[in-house]
């Protein structure tokens, strides 16, 4: 165990994103909506140049035997375009298959998380009690309705090859009814809301009195104790959620609806949690070598073009596997210089795009909203 383990480490902490939840002057009711304007202004412009180059360059851009079934659904851009631009895609139309920029649907569910935020943040500024009891009701809420609609469609893992029993009657469309659906993915983003509660007003939480008052030396062992367990509890939410099922793809038994509902409604809640301790952890002080690491001023320029590779990695592949013209055989060094190749291209795509409408916006912003980004303080132990 690193003798550190209780002291800050880096210089700049990996939790800015959870202050920026809760900024000054959220603190006045009038000036909350004031958020949503950057919040639109910044995630837009990059969105609608992304879905101009779908629609009206893509089906251009590729030939070849598998080339008109790749682009097939840009066709569904014709008719339902302007529900991406009013971040209601996750809605309607109600058919996945045929929407619009498909794997936009999360940036539906973050506007419309985004926009509602408020009303939770001023609750735990008004009210502890109202405001951390109106998040849990709707994180419970949210986890009652994914597994009801699980337990009603009789829905499957349908990612895993043995999830789908023979003659089950699997026949409605998952992702419409629960994948993309902000009433079933609202509890990761609750998670977040409330750990920035808690980073916000850190100084109002502390070591409870029958650890503080111990002595030096017994406080710092149940100290060491307590986030040996937390760390301990994130590792086994991160591992549930990544290899919860990995037994379908050994055994011959199908997974059970009772499994696939269980893991439904709490893999992505779990990871949630998992990743909420380790971000406290980093930001309080007692991330060791994981801060280091996450805190290190490499990872600035790739957050930065994280956005816009979101939104153009699809169309690299569909470029690249579109055009291919005959089948290939699979091999792994195949796949892994395949998988670094399109990341790259992606990264390419992604900083011109970035160059051409988001870094001017971002600076726009800073003009007619005053924005800066938050400074960074490490707790001190």
């Amino acid at each position: 165990m690193p003798p550190d383990l209780l002291k800050p480490h880096g210089e700049q902490s990996i939790t800015v994103v959870c202050h920026s939840f809760f900024p000054g002057h959220l603190e006045s009711t009038g000036n909350a909506a004031k958020l949503c304007v950057p919040c639109v202004s910044s995630l837009t412009p990059s969105y609608m140049i992304a879905l101009m180059i779908l629609y009206n360059i893509l089906p251009y851009m590729g030939s070849g035997p598998a080339w008109k079934g790749a682009v097939a659904y840009v066709d569904h851009c014709k008719d339902y375009w302007w529900t991406n631009l009013l971040y209601i895609n996750n809605f309607w139309p109600t058919n996945f298959d045929a929407q619009c920029f498909s794997w936009a649907w999360y940036l539906a569910n973050d506007m419309q998380f985004y926009v509602l935020s408020p009303i939770v943040i001023i609750g735990m500024y008004r009210s502890k009690i109202a405001g951390f009891g109106l998040t849990f009701f709707t994180m419970a809420s949210s986890l009652i309705v994914t597994a009801s609609l699980c337990a009603y469609y009789n829905f499957p893992i349908g990612t895993i090859a043995k999830a789908i029993p023979p003659n089950s009657s699997y026949s409605h469309n998952y992702t419409s009814i629960i994948y993309e659906k902000p009433y079933c993915r609202v509890p990761p983003y609750l998670i977040g809301l409330l750990l920035g509660a808690v980073l916000r007003r850190k100084d109002d939480y502390s070591w409870p009195a029958f650890i503080r008052l111990r002595p030096p030396r017994v406080a710092r062992l149940m100290k060491i104790g307590v986030l040996l367990c937390g760390w301990a509890v994130a590792g086994v939410c991160f591992l549930s959620a990544l290899y919860g099922l990995s037994h379908a793809a050994h055994d011959n038994e199908f997974i059970s609806y009772t499994d696939s509902i269980m893991y439904i409604t709490f893999a992505r809640p779990a990871w949630s949690v998992g990743l909420a301790y380790m971000i406290w952890a980093c930001h309080m002080g007692y991330g060791s070598y994981i801060n280091s690491i996450l805190s290190m001023r490499f990872w600035i320029p790739l957050s930065r073009l994280s956005y816009s590779v979101y939104l153009v990695h699809v169309m690299v592949v569909l470029v690249g596997y579109g055009s291919l013209q005959e089948p290939f055989a699979y091999t792994d060094t195949l796949m892994a210089f395949t998988f670094l190749g399109y990341l790259m291209m992606s990264f390419l795509v992604a900083t011109a795009l970035y160059l051409l409408a988001e870094a001017p916006l971002m600076e726009l912003e800073k003009i007619f909203f005053h924005t800066q980004r938050a400074p960074v303080q490490h707790a001190q132990r």
